[in-house]
Protein backbone atom coordinates (compact mmCIF):
# COMPACT_ATOMS: atom_id res chain seq x y z
CA UNK A 1 0.00 0.00 0.00
CA UNK A 2 3.35 2.53 1.08
CA UNK A 3 4.54 1.60 -2.52
CA UNK A 4 1.16 2.32 -4.05
CA UNK A 5 0.97 5.56 -2.40
CA UNK A 6 4.75 6.56 -2.89
CA UNK A 7 3.87 6.60 -6.47
CA UNK A 8 0.83 8.62 -6.47
CA UNK A 9 1.18 12.54 -7.10
CA UNK A 10 -0.81 15.55 -5.39
CA UNK A 11 -1.10 19.03 -6.68
CA UNK A 12 1.64 18.02 -9.04
CA UNK A 13 3.56 16.89 -5.87
CA UNK A 14 4.92 13.60 -5.07
CA UNK A 15 2.63 11.86 -2.03
CA UNK A 16 4.51 12.24 0.56
CA UNK A 17 5.77 15.95 -0.13
CA UNK A 18 1.93 16.81 0.02
CA UNK A 19 1.50 15.10 3.40
CA UNK A 20 4.86 16.75 4.53
CA UNK A 21 3.30 20.32 3.87
CA UNK A 22 -0.10 18.85 5.63
CA UNK A 23 2.18 18.29 8.43
CA UNK A 24 3.65 21.59 8.65
CA UNK A 25 0.32 23.55 8.10
CA UNK A 26 -1.06 21.84 11.28
CA UNK A 27 2.50 22.33 13.13
CA UNK A 28 1.78 26.17 11.96
CA UNK A 29 -2.09 25.72 13.40
CA UNK A 30 -1.09 24.96 16.81
CA UNK A 31 1.17 27.68 16.67
CA UNK A 32 -1.36 30.38 15.57
CA UNK A 33 -3.52 29.08 18.25
CA UNK A 34 -1.12 29.76 20.74
CA UNK A 35 -0.42 33.40 19.70
CA UNK A 36 -4.06 34.55 18.19
CA UNK A 37 -5.81 33.51 21.40
CA UNK A 38 -3.37 32.94 23.97
CA UNK A 39 -1.39 36.64 23.73
CA UNK A 40 -3.03 39.03 25.73
CA UNK A 41 -5.64 41.36 23.43
CA UNK A 42 -3.52 44.03 24.37
CA UNK A 43 -0.64 42.57 22.86
CA UNK A 44 2.53 44.04 22.54
CA UNK A 45 4.47 47.29 22.77
CA UNK A 46 3.56 48.93 19.29
CA UNK A 47 -0.36 46.65 18.99
CA UNK A 48 -2.38 49.52 19.85
CA UNK A 49 -0.33 52.10 17.02
CA UNK A 50 -1.20 49.41 14.35
CA UNK A 51 -4.62 48.91 15.55
CA UNK A 52 -5.08 52.79 15.53
CA UNK A 53 -4.04 52.84 12.00
CA UNK A 54 -6.77 50.25 10.83
CA UNK A 55 -9.42 52.41 12.44
CA UNK A 56 -8.49 55.56 10.90
CA UNK A 57 -8.11 53.68 7.79
CA UNK A 58 -11.80 52.35 7.81
CA UNK A 59 -12.81 55.70 8.36
CA UNK A 60 -11.14 56.87 4.90
CA UNK A 61 -7.62 58.49 5.82
CA UNK A 62 -4.09 57.12 7.43
CA UNK A 63 -2.77 58.45 10.23
CA UNK A 64 -0.97 61.44 10.58
CA UNK A 65 2.64 61.56 12.08
CA UNK A 66 1.06 62.69 15.79
CA UNK A 67 -1.78 61.51 17.47
CA UNK A 68 -4.32 58.73 17.77
CA UNK A 69 -8.17 58.65 17.01
CA UNK A 70 -8.86 54.59 18.36
CA UNK A 71 -10.02 54.30 22.13
CA UNK A 72 -8.45 51.27 23.40
CA UNK A 73 -9.29 50.11 27.35
CA UNK A 74 -6.62 50.63 29.38
CA UNK A 75 -5.15 53.96 27.78
CA UNK A 76 -6.42 57.48 27.63
CA UNK A 77 -9.13 59.02 26.20
CA UNK A 78 -7.61 58.86 22.25
CA UNK A 79 -7.98 62.48 21.88
CA UNK A 80 -6.07 63.45 24.47
CA UNK A 81 -3.26 61.05 23.15
CA UNK A 82 -0.64 63.23 20.99
CA UNK A 83 2.20 61.16 21.14
CA UNK A 84 3.84 59.66 17.74
CA UNK A 85 1.51 57.62 16.05
CA UNK A 86 4.44 54.94 15.85
CA UNK A 87 2.95 52.92 12.59
CA UNK A 88 1.89 56.07 10.38
CA UNK A 89 5.18 55.83 8.54
CA UNK A 90 3.86 51.88 6.81
CA UNK A 91 1.91 51.83 3.50
CA UNK A 92 -1.34 51.15 3.77
CA UNK A 93 -2.49 47.63 2.21
CA UNK A 94 -2.21 45.35 5.42
CA UNK A 95 -4.48 47.98 7.76
CA UNK A 96 -6.75 48.51 4.29
CA UNK A 97 -7.26 44.76 4.30
CA UNK A 98 -7.48 44.48 8.23
CA UNK A 99 -10.14 47.13 7.90
CA UNK A 100 -11.74 44.96 6.40
CA UNK A 101 -12.47 42.10 8.94
CA UNK A 102 -12.07 44.60 11.80
CA UNK A 103 -13.85 48.08 11.39
CA UNK A 104 -17.24 47.06 11.91
CA UNK A 105 -16.38 45.94 15.18
CA UNK A 106 -14.71 48.82 15.88
CA UNK A 107 -17.04 51.14 14.82
CA UNK A 108 -19.41 48.78 17.16
CA UNK A 109 -17.34 49.22 20.18
CA UNK A 110 -16.04 45.63 20.06
CA UNK A 111 -12.21 46.13 20.45
CA UNK A 112 -11.79 42.30 21.47
CA UNK A 113 -13.36 40.62 18.29
CA UNK A 114 -11.45 43.69 15.96
CA UNK A 115 -7.85 42.61 17.17
CA UNK A 116 -8.96 38.71 16.82
CA UNK A 117 -10.24 39.15 13.40
CA UNK A 118 -7.07 41.22 12.89
CA UNK A 119 -5.02 38.61 14.44
CA UNK A 120 -6.20 35.55 12.20
CA UNK A 121 -5.93 37.94 8.90
CA UNK A 122 -2.61 37.97 10.13
CA UNK A 123 -2.69 34.29 10.37
CA UNK A 124 -3.93 33.60 6.84
CA UNK A 125 -1.18 35.69 5.56
CA UNK A 126 1.18 33.64 7.59
CA UNK A 127 -0.33 30.16 6.43
CA UNK A 128 0.44 31.48 3.13
CA UNK A 129 3.93 31.95 3.57
CA UNK A 130 3.94 28.18 4.90
CA UNK A 131 2.49 27.81 1.06
CA UNK A 132 5.03 29.82 -0.76
CA UNK A 133 8.29 28.48 1.12
CA UNK A 134 6.83 24.96 -0.12
CA UNK A 135 6.83 26.33 -3.50
CA UNK A 136 10.01 27.52 -3.14
CA UNK A 137 11.75 24.56 -1.77
CA UNK A 138 10.05 22.82 -4.81
CA UNK A 139 11.49 25.37 -7.47
CA UNK A 140 14.75 25.93 -5.96
CA UNK A 141 15.13 22.65 -4.42
CA UNK A 142 17.38 21.00 -7.39
CA UNK A 143 17.64 17.50 -7.14
CA UNK A 144 16.24 17.68 -3.75
CA UNK A 145 13.20 19.44 -4.42
CA UNK A 146 10.64 16.60 -2.63
CA UNK A 147 12.50 17.09 0.40
CA UNK A 148 13.03 20.80 0.25
CA UNK A 149 9.55 21.49 -0.18
CA UNK A 150 8.90 19.87 3.44
CA UNK A 151 12.16 21.00 4.65
CA UNK A 152 11.94 25.10 3.82
CA UNK A 153 8.34 25.54 5.48
CA UNK A 154 8.74 23.54 8.09
CA UNK A 155 11.68 25.39 9.16
CA UNK A 156 10.11 28.96 7.49
CA UNK A 157 7.09 28.48 9.94
CA UNK A 158 8.81 28.16 13.32
CA UNK A 159 11.89 29.93 13.14
CA UNK A 160 12.50 33.53 14.56
CA UNK A 161 9.64 35.68 15.28
CA UNK A 162 7.66 34.22 13.00
CA UNK A 163 4.86 32.86 14.66
CA UNK A 164 5.21 35.93 17.14
CA UNK A 165 4.31 38.40 14.61
CA UNK A 166 2.35 36.34 12.25
CA UNK A 167 -0.45 36.30 15.35
CA UNK A 168 -0.25 40.25 16.10
CA UNK A 169 -1.33 42.77 14.26
CA UNK A 170 2.02 43.65 12.56
CA UNK A 171 2.63 44.11 8.93
CA UNK A 172 5.39 41.81 8.37
CA UNK A 173 4.18 38.73 7.40
CA UNK A 174 2.61 40.40 4.65
CA UNK A 175 5.21 42.06 3.12
CA UNK A 176 7.48 38.59 3.79
CA UNK A 177 4.95 37.06 1.65
CA UNK A 178 5.40 39.35 -1.25
CA UNK A 179 9.35 39.13 -0.65
CA UNK A 180 9.16 35.05 -0.90
CA UNK A 181 6.77 35.12 -3.29
CA UNK A 182 8.71 37.80 -5.50
CA UNK A 183 12.40 36.45 -5.18
CA UNK A 184 11.13 32.60 -5.79
CA UNK A 185 9.64 34.16 -9.10
CA UNK A 186 12.57 35.93 -9.87
CA UNK A 187 14.21 33.17 -9.30
CA UNK A 188 12.09 31.09 -12.03
CA UNK A 189 13.13 34.05 -14.47
CA UNK A 190 16.65 33.77 -14.39
CA UNK A 191 16.75 29.70 -14.36
CA UNK A 192 14.00 29.09 -16.88
CA UNK A 193 14.06 33.02 -19.20
CA UNK A 194 11.89 36.07 -18.90
CA UNK A 195 8.02 35.01 -20.64
CA UNK A 196 5.75 37.75 -20.72
CA UNK A 197 3.30 36.01 -18.31
CA UNK A 198 5.98 35.17 -15.70
CA UNK A 199 7.25 39.44 -16.04
CA UNK A 200 3.55 40.63 -15.68
CA UNK A 201 3.05 38.67 -12.64
CA UNK A 202 5.46 40.74 -10.98
CA UNK A 203 4.02 43.54 -11.57
CA UNK A 204 1.20 42.92 -8.60
CA UNK A 205 3.61 41.65 -6.53
CA UNK A 206 5.56 44.46 -6.98
CA UNK A 207 3.18 47.26 -6.11
CA UNK A 208 1.78 45.03 -3.42
CA UNK A 209 5.13 44.65 -1.90
CA UNK A 210 6.09 48.54 -1.10
CA UNK A 211 2.25 48.76 -0.52
CA UNK A 212 3.31 46.63 2.11
CA UNK A 213 6.54 47.64 3.92
CA UNK A 214 9.22 50.26 2.86
CA UNK A 215 11.74 46.88 3.54
CA UNK A 216 9.93 45.23 0.49
CA UNK A 217 12.43 47.73 -1.34
CA UNK A 218 15.30 45.39 -1.41
CA UNK A 219 13.41 42.90 -2.75
CA UNK A 220 12.29 45.00 -5.46
CA UNK A 221 15.28 46.07 -6.47
CA UNK A 222 16.98 42.49 -6.78
CA UNK A 223 13.70 41.72 -8.80
CA UNK A 224 14.76 44.27 -11.17
CA UNK A 225 17.94 43.38 -11.44
CA UNK A 226 16.92 39.43 -11.72
CA UNK A 227 15.05 40.43 -14.74
CA UNK A 228 17.89 42.39 -16.88
CA UNK A 229 20.33 39.21 -15.90
CA UNK A 230 17.83 36.93 -17.07
CA UNK A 231 17.12 38.49 -20.53
CA UNK A 232 20.90 38.33 -21.20
CA UNK A 233 21.29 34.44 -20.13
CA UNK A 234 18.53 33.51 -22.48
CA UNK A 235 19.78 35.68 -25.19
CA UNK A 236 18.17 32.84 -27.38
CA UNK A 237 14.23 31.97 -26.30
CA UNK A 238 14.51 29.60 -29.27
CA UNK A 239 16.79 27.10 -29.40
CA UNK A 240 16.51 27.48 -33.21
CA UNK A 241 16.78 31.09 -33.81
CA UNK A 242 19.66 33.21 -34.06
CA UNK A 243 20.22 34.72 -30.40
CA UNK A 244 19.28 38.79 -29.71
CA UNK A 245 22.12 41.00 -30.56
CA UNK A 246 23.38 42.71 -26.81
CA UNK A 247 21.49 46.08 -27.42
CA UNK A 248 18.37 44.82 -28.45
CA UNK A 249 18.46 42.25 -25.21
CA UNK A 250 19.30 45.48 -22.44
CA UNK A 251 16.25 47.39 -24.17
CA UNK A 252 14.33 44.71 -23.07
CA UNK A 253 15.41 44.19 -19.70
CA UNK A 254 15.20 47.82 -18.92
CA UNK A 255 12.13 48.09 -20.47
CA UNK A 256 10.37 45.48 -18.48
CA UNK A 257 12.17 47.17 -15.20
CA UNK A 258 10.73 50.71 -16.22
CA UNK A 259 7.13 48.94 -16.23
CA UNK A 260 7.49 47.42 -13.25
CA UNK A 261 8.82 50.55 -11.53
CA UNK A 262 6.10 53.07 -13.27
CA UNK A 263 3.15 50.42 -12.71
CA UNK A 264 4.75 50.46 -8.31
CA UNK A 265 5.09 54.24 -8.68
CA UNK A 266 1.20 54.49 -10.33
CA UNK A 267 -0.02 52.35 -7.63
CA UNK A 268 1.21 53.47 -4.15
CA UNK A 269 3.85 56.04 -5.46
CA UNK A 270 1.55 58.86 -3.81
CA UNK A 271 2.44 57.38 -0.25
CA UNK A 272 6.25 57.95 -0.20
CA UNK A 273 5.93 61.41 -1.68
CA UNK A 274 3.69 61.74 1.59
CA UNK A 275 5.90 60.88 3.95
CA UNK A 276 8.75 62.92 2.23
CA UNK A 277 6.38 65.96 2.20
CA UNK A 278 6.48 65.02 6.44
CA UNK A 279 10.20 64.42 6.74
CA UNK A 280 12.53 64.70 4.14
CA UNK A 281 12.63 60.76 4.28
CA UNK A 282 10.10 58.33 1.73
CA UNK A 283 10.57 56.11 4.63
CA UNK A 284 9.29 57.89 7.42
CA UNK A 285 6.47 60.21 8.38
CA UNK A 286 8.81 62.28 11.02
CA UNK A 287 12.36 62.78 11.01
CA UNK A 288 14.39 60.76 13.52
CA UNK A 289 14.39 61.69 17.11
CA UNK A 290 14.73 60.83 20.69
CA UNK A 291 12.82 57.76 21.25
CA UNK A 292 12.05 55.97 24.69
CA UNK A 293 15.10 56.80 26.58
CA UNK A 294 17.70 54.79 24.12
CA UNK A 295 21.06 56.24 23.79
CA UNK A 296 22.15 57.76 20.44
CA UNK A 297 24.01 55.19 18.52
CA UNK A 298 26.23 56.56 15.59
CA UNK A 299 26.72 54.14 12.69
CA UNK A 300 30.17 53.33 14.22
CA UNK A 301 28.51 51.89 17.53
CA UNK A 302 26.06 49.65 15.76
CA UNK A 303 28.93 48.20 13.68
CA UNK A 304 31.19 47.74 16.95
CA UNK A 305 28.22 46.39 18.60
CA UNK A 306 28.52 42.21 17.99
CA UNK A 307 24.58 41.96 18.43
CA UNK A 308 24.09 43.46 15.28
CA UNK A 309 26.08 40.68 13.48
CA UNK A 310 24.54 38.17 15.89
CA UNK A 311 21.14 39.18 15.46
CA UNK A 312 19.89 36.35 12.95
CA UNK A 313 22.12 33.25 14.19
CA UNK A 314 21.18 34.54 17.38
CA UNK A 315 17.58 35.02 16.57
CA UNK A 316 16.90 31.44 15.55
CA UNK A 317 14.85 30.45 18.56
CA UNK A 318 13.38 33.69 19.90
CA UNK A 319 15.95 37.04 20.57
CA UNK A 320 15.34 37.12 24.11
CA UNK A 321 16.62 34.11 26.85
CA UNK A 322 14.02 31.57 27.31
CA UNK A 323 13.98 33.34 31.21
CA UNK A 324 14.10 30.50 34.11
CA UNK A 325 13.64 28.23 31.43
CA UNK A 326 16.94 27.25 29.71
CA UNK A 327 19.26 30.47 29.49
CA UNK A 328 21.59 29.04 26.64
CA UNK A 329 18.60 29.50 23.59
CA UNK A 330 21.06 31.80 22.00
CA UNK A 331 24.01 29.92 22.21
CA UNK A 332 21.91 27.10 20.79
CA UNK A 333 20.80 29.13 18.02
CA UNK A 334 24.17 30.31 16.74
CA UNK A 335 24.98 26.75 16.68
CA UNK A 336 22.37 25.61 14.90
CA UNK A 337 23.14 28.28 12.19
CA UNK A 338 27.15 27.61 12.00
CA UNK A 339 26.12 23.59 11.55
CA UNK A 340 23.76 24.11 8.76
CA UNK A 341 26.16 26.37 7.05
CA UNK A 342 29.02 23.75 7.58
CA UNK A 343 27.22 21.00 6.56
CA UNK A 344 26.49 22.29 3.43
CA UNK A 345 30.02 23.92 2.78
CA UNK A 346 31.47 20.33 3.43
CA UNK A 347 29.12 18.65 1.01
CA UNK A 348 30.20 21.48 -1.49
CA UNK A 349 33.53 20.83 -1.12
CA UNK A 350 33.65 16.78 -0.82
CA UNK A 351 32.01 16.63 -4.33
CA UNK A 352 34.12 19.17 -5.70
CA UNK A 353 31.15 21.77 -6.90
CA UNK A 354 33.12 24.55 -5.29
CA UNK A 355 35.30 24.87 -8.26
CA UNK A 356 32.11 26.22 -10.61
CA UNK A 357 30.99 29.10 -7.74
CA UNK A 358 31.88 31.52 -9.89
CA UNK A 359 30.89 30.23 -13.41
CA UNK A 360 28.04 32.19 -14.49
CA UNK A 361 25.33 30.55 -14.50
CA UNK A 362 21.42 30.95 -13.95
CA UNK A 363 21.57 28.91 -10.59
CA UNK A 364 24.47 30.97 -9.11
CA UNK A 365 23.08 34.06 -9.74
CA UNK A 366 20.20 32.99 -8.12
CA UNK A 367 22.27 32.39 -5.01
CA UNK A 368 23.82 35.28 -5.42
CA UNK A 369 20.07 37.53 -5.50
CA UNK A 370 19.21 35.07 -2.39
CA UNK A 371 22.30 36.32 -0.31
CA UNK A 372 22.30 40.41 -1.78
CA UNK A 373 18.65 39.85 -0.09
CA UNK A 374 19.71 39.39 3.47
CA UNK A 375 22.94 41.76 3.03
CA UNK A 376 20.73 44.24 2.07
CA UNK A 377 18.28 43.67 5.70
CA UNK A 378 21.43 43.63 7.26
CA UNK A 379 22.21 47.30 5.42
CA UNK A 380 18.52 47.96 6.59
CA UNK A 381 18.86 47.27 10.28
CA UNK A 382 22.02 49.66 9.94
CA UNK A 383 20.09 52.24 9.17
CA UNK A 384 17.21 51.19 11.53
CA UNK A 385 19.72 50.83 14.37
CA UNK A 386 21.49 54.41 13.82
CA UNK A 387 20.27 56.92 16.18
CA UNK A 388 17.48 55.26 19.06
CA UNK A 389 16.48 52.48 16.92
CA UNK A 390 16.65 48.76 18.16
CA UNK A 391 18.64 45.47 16.73
CA UNK A 392 15.51 43.14 16.34
CA UNK A 393 15.65 39.90 14.70
CA UNK A 394 11.47 41.53 13.27
CA UNK A 395 13.69 43.31 10.80
CA UNK A 396 14.71 40.52 9.21
CA UNK A 397 11.48 38.66 8.83
CA UNK A 398 10.81 39.81 5.01
CA UNK A 399 14.58 37.66 4.24
CA UNK A 400 12.86 34.78 5.70
CA UNK A 401 13.49 33.01 2.34
CA UNK A 402 17.24 33.03 2.45
CA UNK A 403 17.22 32.17 6.32
CA UNK A 404 15.24 29.03 5.58
CA UNK A 405 16.97 27.85 2.43
CA UNK A 406 20.58 28.15 3.91
CA UNK A 407 18.78 26.15 6.88
CA UNK A 408 17.38 24.11 5.04
CA UNK A 409 19.72 23.10 2.47
CA UNK A 410 22.27 22.63 5.06
CA UNK A 411 20.53 19.66 7.52
CA UNK A 412 19.63 18.12 4.10
CA UNK A 413 23.22 18.90 2.01
CA UNK A 414 23.79 14.64 3.09
CA UNK A 415 20.94 12.99 1.53
CA UNK A 416 20.30 10.34 3.40
CA UNK A 417 20.97 12.20 6.86
CA UNK A 418 18.13 14.19 5.31
CA UNK A 419 14.63 12.82 6.58
CA UNK A 420 16.45 12.34 10.41
CA UNK A 421 17.91 16.09 10.60
CA UNK A 422 14.99 17.74 9.35
CA UNK A 423 13.29 16.07 11.48
CA UNK A 424 15.37 17.27 14.59
CA UNK A 425 15.78 20.58 13.82
CA UNK A 426 11.94 21.18 13.02
CA UNK A 427 11.67 19.42 16.90
CA UNK A 428 13.90 21.87 18.05
CA UNK A 429 12.47 25.30 16.38
CA UNK A 430 8.52 23.65 17.71
CA UNK A 431 9.65 23.45 21.51
CA UNK A 432 11.47 26.56 20.80
CA UNK A 433 8.44 28.19 19.52
CA UNK A 434 6.73 27.53 22.43
CA UNK A 435 9.36 28.29 25.50
CA UNK A 436 9.70 31.86 23.50
CA UNK A 437 6.40 32.27 23.72
CA UNK A 438 6.18 31.33 26.92
CA UNK A 439 9.29 33.72 27.58
CA UNK A 440 7.94 36.46 26.21
CA UNK A 441 4.54 36.36 29.01
CA UNK A 442 6.77 36.04 31.70
CA UNK A 443 8.66 39.22 30.83
CA UNK A 444 5.94 41.33 29.02
CA UNK A 445 2.81 40.33 31.17
CA UNK A 446 4.70 39.10 34.59
CA UNK A 447 1.42 38.82 36.44
CA UNK A 448 0.88 35.57 34.25
CA UNK A 449 2.77 33.40 36.12
CA UNK A 450 4.82 31.97 33.16
CA UNK A 451 8.20 32.55 34.69
CA UNK A 452 7.25 29.84 37.35
CA UNK A 453 5.35 27.51 34.68
CA UNK A 454 4.67 27.53 31.11
CA UNK A 455 0.95 25.39 31.93
CA UNK A 456 0.33 28.76 34.32
CA UNK A 457 1.13 30.89 32.05
CA UNK A 458 -0.80 29.49 29.19
CA UNK A 459 -3.68 28.87 31.52
CA UNK A 460 -3.53 32.35 33.24
CA UNK A 461 -3.47 33.98 29.45
CA UNK A 462 -6.49 32.20 28.54
CA UNK A 463 -7.89 32.76 31.84
CA UNK A 464 -7.62 36.47 31.22
CA UNK A 465 -8.80 36.57 27.75
CA UNK A 466 -11.74 34.36 28.57
CA UNK A 467 -10.97 31.80 26.62
CA UNK A 468 -11.29 28.05 27.63
CA UNK A 469 -7.79 26.63 29.31
CA UNK A 470 -8.57 23.50 27.15
CA UNK A 471 -7.30 25.18 24.15
CA UNK A 472 -3.78 25.57 25.51
CA UNK A 473 -3.01 21.80 25.50
CA UNK A 474 -5.05 21.37 22.29
CA UNK A 475 -2.61 24.33 20.64
CA UNK A 476 0.75 22.17 21.85
CA UNK A 477 -0.56 18.94 20.55
CA UNK A 478 -1.40 20.08 17.08
CA UNK A 479 2.41 21.59 17.30
CA UNK A 480 4.17 18.63 17.82
CA UNK A 481 1.33 16.39 15.68
CA UNK A 482 2.53 18.37 12.92
CA UNK A 483 6.10 17.67 13.65
CA UNK A 484 5.41 13.93 13.65
CA UNK A 485 3.39 14.01 10.46
CA UNK A 486 5.80 15.36 9.27
CA UNK A 487 9.23 13.43 10.12
CA UNK A 488 6.71 10.63 9.50
CA UNK A 489 6.46 11.85 5.54
CA UNK A 490 10.15 12.04 4.93
CA UNK A 491 10.97 8.83 6.65
CA UNK A 492 8.08 7.32 4.28
CA UNK A 493 9.71 9.10 1.38
CA UNK A 494 12.95 7.81 1.81
CA UNK A 495 12.06 4.28 2.31
CA UNK A 496 9.21 3.75 -0.29
CA UNK A 497 10.25 6.58 -2.61
CA UNK A 498 13.10 6.04 -5.13
CA UNK A 499 13.41 9.34 -6.45
CA UNK A 500 12.42 11.38 -3.06
CA UNK A 501 16.06 12.35 -1.87
CA UNK A 502 17.59 12.59 -5.53
CA UNK A 503 14.69 13.43 -8.25
CA UNK A 504 15.72 14.72 -12.02
CA UNK A 505 15.30 18.46 -11.67
CA UNK A 506 15.94 21.10 -13.52
CA UNK A 507 19.46 22.10 -11.60
CA UNK A 508 18.80 25.09 -8.73
CA UNK A 509 20.37 23.81 -5.66
CA UNK A 510 23.97 24.44 -4.26
CA UNK A 511 25.13 20.67 -5.50
CA UNK A 512 23.64 21.65 -8.94
CA UNK A 513 24.04 25.14 -9.38
CA UNK A 514 27.65 25.12 -9.44
CA UNK A 515 28.50 22.40 -11.84
CA UNK A 516 28.47 24.38 -15.35
CA UNK A 517 27.87 20.98 -17.35
CA UNK A 518 25.17 19.98 -15.07
CA UNK A 519 23.24 23.63 -16.07
CA UNK A 520 24.21 22.89 -19.74
CA UNK A 521 21.79 19.66 -19.64
CA UNK A 522 19.13 21.43 -17.77
CA UNK A 523 18.94 24.06 -20.05
CA UNK A 524 18.97 21.74 -23.04
CA UNK A 525 15.72 20.14 -20.96
CA UNK A 526 13.91 23.09 -20.28
CA UNK A 527 14.01 24.32 -23.51
CA UNK A 528 12.35 20.96 -24.66
CA UNK A 529 10.08 20.93 -21.96
CA UNK A 530 9.28 24.82 -22.54
CA UNK A 531 5.85 24.55 -23.82
CA UNK A 532 5.12 21.92 -20.39
CA UNK A 533 6.89 24.85 -18.36
CA UNK A 534 3.92 27.33 -19.77
CA UNK A 535 1.01 25.28 -19.63
CA UNK A 536 2.41 24.77 -15.97
CA UNK A 537 3.02 28.61 -15.10
CA UNK A 538 -0.98 29.41 -16.12
CA UNK A 539 -1.52 26.96 -13.34
CA UNK A 540 0.62 28.71 -10.64
CA UNK A 541 3.17 25.86 -10.49
CA UNK A 542 6.10 26.31 -13.11
CA UNK A 543 7.29 22.69 -13.08
CA UNK A 544 8.25 20.34 -15.41
CA UNK A 545 6.31 17.14 -16.60
CA UNK A 546 9.15 15.69 -15.29
CA UNK A 547 8.83 16.90 -11.99
CA UNK A 548 5.16 15.78 -11.35
CA UNK A 549 5.48 12.34 -12.90
CA UNK A 550 8.55 11.01 -10.69
CA UNK A 551 6.28 10.73 -7.66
Amino acid sequence: MLQRLSSRTVFGLPFWTFIGIVGVLVSFLGSAILNVLIMPWSGTADSNAHMDYVYQIHHGHIPAPFGYEWNHPGLPEASTRTERQWASAHPPLFYYLASLVSGPFMDDGEWVKAIVATRLLNALFGGLVVVALAWAGWQLGGSRRAILAVAAPAIGALVGGMNRFTGNEYNDTLVSLFAIVSLTLAAIILRDGPTPRRLILLLPLAAGGMASKATYAFALILVLIAVVVAFFLHRRPDPNAEPRSIARTGLLGVGWCAAILAFVAATIGWFYLHNHQLSGSWFRSTPKGALQNRPRQTMMDVLTNEKYYKVVPEGLLGRESWNGVWPHNLQLSMAIAITCVLLLLARLVTRGRWRGLLAITPQNAIWLMLLAHLVGHYVAQLQQATGWGAINYRYFQPATLTITLILAFGVTAWRRLGPLLVTILTAIFAAGMLLSFAAYLARAYPDLGAADSIWTGLSNALTQNELPEVLAPIAVSLLFLGVVITAGSLFAGQLFSANFLNAPAVETGPEDAVNPSNVAAAKERASVQHDDVEANDARGNGTTQSMRDDG
